[in-house]
């Protein structure tokens, strides 16, 4: 459905990030709709949609826990610790970035 979509609508993707992350998704296409989720989230961080930004991310981080992707799992916990930064919520914020470290220390100790 993603493609089909994408082929349908190429001329005004930005406004459906959303909906073709959902779709990639449910087609398990993780790749696809981890970026489509990113770029919905940046979306939304332009317009300071903020919790958008963060249910977009928090679907990212969820579609890519596995230890093959686990650089990309970091920078989408460093991604969703900026916006909770720009959310004025520290813990919020603290708490991904000590996540992302966790994943980084683990990765150099090669656990």
């Amino acid at each position: 459905m993603g493609e089909v979509m994408e082929a349908i609508y190429s001329d005004r993707l930005e406004g459906l990030y959303g909906l073709l992350a959902h779709h990639y998704a449910l087609g398990n296409q993780i790749e696809k709709a981890t970026q489509y989720y990113r770029l919905a989230a940046q979306q939304a961080v332009a317009v300071y949609a903020y919790d958008d930004a963060v249910q977009n991310l928090h679907r990212a981080v969820d579609l890519n826990k596995m230890p093959e992707m686990s650089g990309l799992h970091l920078t989408l916990l460093e991604e969703l610790g900026d916006v909770y930064r720009l959310m004025r919520d520290g813990e919020g914020a603290i708490a991904h970035y000590q996540e992302a470290l966790g994943l980084l220390s683990a990765r150099r100790l090669g656990i």
